[in-house]
């Protein structure tokens, strides 16, 4: 969605998706030498959801511009949360 303010025009992102991953086992065997070796499992499968959010400002009486975006995606045993802002200039 794209807004105009008094000198800034604002654009405002909102995605969420849900997904699922059938094959997601991986295995791998680590050879430390000497006989001795780790074995390990991954099993990131299931069903994911994701939401995530941005606010992108720029103004059009000057060069500046900045954005806010976060983020989150999660299952049974799995979470992760993102973020990042910035300013920009564009000369």
């Amino acid at each position: 969605m794209t807004a105009r303010y008094e000198g800034v025009d604002a654009r405002f992102t909102l995605t969420g998706r849900v997904w699922n991953e059938t094959r997601a086992r991986n295995q791998a065997q680590i050879d430390l030498g000497a006989g001795t070796s780790v074995s390990t499992l991954d099993d990131f499968g299931g069903w994911f959801n994701e939401l995530q959010g941005g606010v992108n400002l720029t103004s059009r009486s000057s060069a500046l511009s900045g954005f806010i975006n976060a983020g989150a995606k999660w299952n049974d045993d799995y979470r992760a949360v993102e973020a990042s802002a910035g300013i920009r200039y564009r000369w």
